[in-house]
């Protein structure tokens, strides 16, 4: 494999690196596979074995291939790609959300397409705890996340909730802190991860990137517990998710009112391609702003707020299209461009077929199919568009109606 010494201003050694840290650069800073063997070609026909770059020479050459790609402001983030890569600093990204919401989807992909190879989980850390704890001593660490509360005096779900995510923060925190000291990136996803356990953990490491994952339509949410049951039903007797469903609601909602007093991100998972791209586009601006502002830490001092997460989170919300506005706009488009030339067929059947008394052309057979023809062709995007809508909402009540 084609490998290549890369000096830094202050390191005595150069780096040796290889075209597969090269790659893992590119994929953290989101290009796009076909144009990353592309440019690992060309590295290849262009380069020598064993040669020494400066690293900001080689960052440049890389930033000029990827302006060919039409990839905007690709230096800083390539500057913190090295960084992460050749392990000099580290990331942690946290997310929050309850079940259901697809965090632990998000968590899983946003880790493969940035290169972090470890993902954990709050239910991980629970399981372990719960091995040191075998007779059963902590009622609230035995129980689920839902129902922790009815182990409490007051009986409140919340309260139990956040009993039980008090009992895993000190693991947590030690864990993250080996991570942090051994300059290892992670995702950590889970249900125990509330949003005082997120300001802690990001008051106490530098660079973490807090999220919560949320669904807002009720029924979407209740339609992805379905695939958890063993009969693929949704009938609270034989899905424990759907008879607590209330109190997972409520969790939920108590997560997105502390987020929102703390300026702390919000992603509506109801679309995992786009949530995925929000996602990894905010962890990178957010990196970005750090690097800029010379800042470790996400948590403003002064405010307690995640102000820069959120602002940052919102320059990329605005930038997207939901699916309804891009079909909406793509209907837009095709009346636009249709209407015109619907406009013209009509006026030159009217020119061509009108009677001098001022009555209704007349129009034989012949002439009645072609404009009838000519028509349907002129309008074709509009009605396939929405014939294409329409039977796509009827395959889904009828998926829905089955399940």
């Amino acid at each position: 494999m084609l490998s290549f010494a890369v000096r830094t201003p202050n390191d005595y050694q150069p780096t040796w690196c290889n075209l597969h840290h090269v790659q893992l650069m590119l994929s953290f800073i989101g290009v796009k596979h076909a144009h990353i063997q592309e440019i690992l070609e060309y590295i290849i026909s262009i380069g020598g074995e064993e040669e020494t770059f400066e690293l900001d020479s080689f960052l440049d050459h890389l930033k000029t291939i990827l302006y060919r790609f039409r990839y905007s402001n690709p230096l800083i983030d390539l500057e913190i790609a090295w960084r992460i890569v050749h392990r000099q600093e580290s990331v942690c990204i946290l997310l929050g959300g309850t079940s259901g919401s697809g965090k632990s989807t998000l968590a899983s992909l946003l880790a493969h397409r940035i290169g972090i190879t470890t993902v954990l989980s709050t239910d991980h850390v629970r399981s372990l705890l719960r091995s040191f704890d075998p007779d059963h001593n902590s009622k609230v660490l035995w129980a689920s996340s839902y129902h922790a509360g009815e182990n409490l005096p007051d009986k409140q779900v919340i309260d139990g909730y956040e009993a039980q995510n008090q009992l895993m923060l000190n693991t947590l925190d030690k864990m993250l802190k080996g991570f942090s000291d051994r300059k290892e990136s992670l995702v950590i996803e889970g249900v125990g991860l509330s949003i005082d356990t997120m300001k802690l953990l990001a008051k106490n490491h530098p660079n973490c990137i807090p999220l919560v994952i949320y669904i807002s339509n009720e029924h979407k949410h209740t339609e992805r517990f379905a695939v958890r049951a063993k009969y693929m039903t949704v009938a609270p007797r034989t899905n424990k998710y759907i008879r607590y469903f209330d109190n997972i609601r409520l969790i939920q909602n108590h997560l997105c009112q502390q987020a929102d007093e703390y300026q702390i991100p919000k992603i509506d998972n109801t679309n995992v391609d786009r949530s995925l791209a929000i996602l990894h586009t905010t962890v990178l601006n957010v990196l970005a702003r750090m690097k800029r502002t010379n800042q470790s830490y996400t948590l403003d001092p002064v405010s307690d707020k995640f102000t820069a997460v959120f602002e940052e989170f919102t320059k990329v919300h605005l930038a997207t299209w939901s699916s309804k506005q891009m079909l909406r706009r793509i209907r837009q488009n095709s009346f636009k461009s249709s209407k015109p030339i619907a406009g013209e067929m009509t006026y030159y059947w009217k020119e061509q077929h009108h009677d001098p008394d001022g009555n209704k052309p007349q129009y034989n057979k012949n002439q009645r199919e072609q404009q009838q023809r000519g028509s349907l062709t002129m309008t074709k995007p509009v009605n396939v568009l929405l014939a294409c809508h329409t039977r796509w909402k009827a395959a889904i009540k009828s998926w829905a109606s089955r399940s």
